[in-house]
């Protein structure tokens, strides 16, 4: 990739935020970020958005704002804070809140199995690290189906259990009608994802 082939991000030279655009291009010119978008907000205003780069190098498809990034473990602590808005709410199931945050639900992941014929694999749960295709409503029904590996609070295990905290945010927010979550001050559209 050529620098000038490169989509740089516009931005006003005198915003506040424009250090902020100006690192984003250099990374970019330097090819150590193939794309990124800035969305900062504040009190539900923008203060600055920004989208540059490639979402797919390989076929020339720019970055946009509303691209939709695989975030894997990162979203672990903004689940985590949505979380602990429905505890403040009064909300906690069998299996508690405290137990699906600190990995001590009883829940595995798939690529942890030892086998293809490992519980989650016959399950068909999908861990986010494979195509699968299906959304997390499905993937939670397929969890639910899962024994549990442990007895929950006795042991520790990296798991599916922020999915499964993901999924109780997701059901509150739909159930209560919205259609815009407010997260420790970011703002998500509300939209299908496949996980």
């Amino acid at each position: 990739m050529h620098h000038s082939e490169v989509q740089q991000g516009a931005y006003d030279r005198a915003a506040p935020w424009a250090p902020v655009a100006q690192v984003l291009n250099a990374a970019l010119a330097e090819q150590r970020l193939v794309g990124a978008v800035v969305l900062v907000y504040q009190d539900g205003q923008a203060l600055c958005r920004m989208a540059a780069g490639w979402a797919d190098r390989e076929a020339r498809i720019a970055m946009a704002e509303d691209t939709v990034f695989r975030w894997a473990s990162v979203s672990k602590p903004v689940v985590s804070a949505a979380v602990m808005r429905l505890v403040a709410d009064g909300r906690e199931a069998r299996i508690s809140v405290r137990q699906l945050l600190s990995h001590t639900a009883g829940l595995g992941y798939r690529f942890f199995e030892a086998h293809d014929q490992g519980s989650y694999a016959q399950a068909g749960v999908s861990d986010g690290m494979d195509a699968s295709g299906i959304d997390l409503h499905n993937n939670l029904c397929r969890i639910a189906k899962v024994p549990l590996l442990y007895e929950p609070g006795t042991s520790w295990g990296y798991s599916l259990a922020v999915d499964v905290l993901g999924g109780a945010v997701h059901h509150r927010n739909v159930t209560r009608g919205r259609q815009q979550t407010l997260v420790m001050g970011i703002h998500h559209r509300h939209e299908d994802h496949t996980m």
